[in-house]
């Protein structure tokens, strides 16, 4: 972990080449990131081909367009197919005096989320449980009753602001989510919606010690 400056222009990244997280330091209040999955991934600096602005640039329909000072690649691909190869990144923006520490726990949580534990059988886990590309908890239902899972979350396996997404809901949003059995507040604790028959729930919440999510008809 470190900041990289351009004077002088860096040629490499050194010991941080094979970093998976990047952050861009602009002089806003808000500060774009791009995190890459853990395996194969480099970072390395643009070369400069102006002075003084050592940014890479190109030209469309006669415009210039400007990129950061380096580029995140993951070398190995996230899907592949006989006709296809595709990756994904988790990009997004934070806070100028959030610590770096912030991104950390964001990139554990993703690559590497949290189990959930679902308690009965009326709800099962697909997808392998967890989507990198909804970065959300895939769950589905099968017949009627309120969904309930612990999450097995920890100071040093953060689940961040968990998002789940459970199909064959129905037609109707939840009546009530609760966290250990306290009820939580829509549009403050949580905020929740429906894509046809499924129900997205999002939890304004780091959890850091396993929790009991019930999400109730």
């Amino acid at each position: 972990m470190a900041d990289i400056y351009f004077d002088p222009y860096p040629k490499n990244f050194g010991d941080l080449d094979t970093s998976n997280i990047m952050r861009v330091n602009l002089k806003s209040q808000w500060q774009p990131y791009v995190i890459g999955l853990a395996e194969d991934a480099t970072i390395r600096p643009y070369q400069p081909e102006t002075t003084p602005t050592p940014f890479q640039t190109w030209t469309e329909f006669g415009r210039d367009h400007v990129t950061a000072l380096g580029h995140l690649v993951n070398w190995t691909h996230f899907e592949k197919e006989d006709n296809f190869v595709s990756q994904v990144y988790l990009e997004g923006f934070t806070y100028a005096d959030a610590p770096m520490r912030d991104l950390v726990d964001l990139a554990a949580s993703w690559i590497d989320p949290v189990a959930l534990n679902l308690e009965g059988t009326r709800f099962s886990a697909i997808e392998g449980g967890h989507s990198k590309i909804e970065r959300a908890y895939q769950i589905s239902r099968h017949g009627s009753g309120d969904f309930v899972g612990l999450l097995e979350a920890s100071e040093d396996r953060v689940a961040i602001k968990p998002v789940f997404v459970i199909h064959n809901w129905g037609e109707k949003e939840a009546d009530t989510v609760l966290l250990d059995g306290k009820e939580l507040v829509q549009g403050q604790d949580y905020r929740q919606g429906l894509e046809g028959t499924s129900l997205v729930v999002w939890l304004n919440r780091d959890l850091v010690k396993s929790s009991r999510i019930e999400i109730v008809e």
